[in-house]
């Protein structure tokens, strides 16, 4: 009989350990508070999406629930940068004066669930679209062009322009519009590991990454594109194109 409720009790101990793992949850195994009637903290995934480097102090990839979280930023640009978790956003900075100098701070706790934090300066991002700087559109475009050089008609680098909706360690999630180009009214859709992407018209978004371009799909069969970041990219789009996606309100 104890040899029976020693293997139980492991089988509990154990089953609790994988729950723990499996759910992103910090579980505790010690004595229980009386007083406390939830005896787990989970720990949710915190995205960032600062392509132009205004954070001065890298963030955990994972916080608590409900957990105070400082955000700190340069402060090289005199526009106004502003900070969005949930495309929400965080409201006013506080400047501080720290080694002879000055930065940005901004305050938020963890939500309950894989939040998305977005850094821009007031004039780079919009509820469409996450801007990207010069310097890399001028790369993505200029690849664009090239891809597309030997078309029987070849894309001009005024023609086309980007919208992005993602950006994660040098590789971004965007659509490529070139003026020239006319596309289906059909709504289209692409799910990818059960990540929706619905499209108003024949127009889906593609990948970008070192010098080359993807399919959604590719990119995520192929490890450039993460589960994660497709979620992120998805989250961001639909933010923008609620229209499309009525029936999941």
């Amino acid at each position: 009989m104890a040899k029976r409720k020693l293997s139980i009790l492991v089988f509990v101990v154990c089953l609790l350990l994988v729950v723990s793992m499996l759910c992103g949850c910090n579980v505790n195994l010690g004595e229980s508070n009386d007083n406390d009637d939830n005896d787990s903290v989970c720990a949710y995934k915190l995205t960032v999406q600062d392509p132009n480097g205004y954070l001065i102090e890298n963030l955990e990839d994972r916080y608590e629930a409900g957990e105070e979280i400082t955000v700190k930023t340069n402060m090289s640009h005199d526009e106004d940068l502003i900070v969005y978790l949930d495309g929400l956003s965080l409201g006013s900075e506080t400047l501080i004066y720290e080694k002879g100098e000055y930065h940005r701070e901004f305050y938020f706790k963890m939500p309950s669930h894989d939040a998305v934090l977005s850094l821009a300066l007031s004039n780079e991002f919009t509820k469409d679209e996450i801007l990207l700087n010069e310097t890399t559109q001028r790369e993505i475009i200029t690849a664009f062009v090239d891809l597309h050089s030997k078309d029987f008609y070849p894309v001009a680098e005024d023609e086309v322009s980007l919208r992005c909706f993602g950006v994660f360690d040098g590789v971004y999630v965007l659509f490529v519009d070139v003026e020239s180009w006319g596309y289906t009214t059909a709504i289209e859709e692409d799910t990818v590991a059960g990540v929706r992407f619905i499209y108003s018209c024949g127009q889906k978004m593609t990948v970008y990454s070192d010098g080359a371009f993807y399919s959604i799909a590719e990119a995520y069969e192929n490890g450039i594109l993460s589960y994660d970041n497709m979620l992120t990219a998805q989250q961001t789009y639909k933010a923008a194109h609620e229209f499309l996606y009525t029936e999941d309100i």
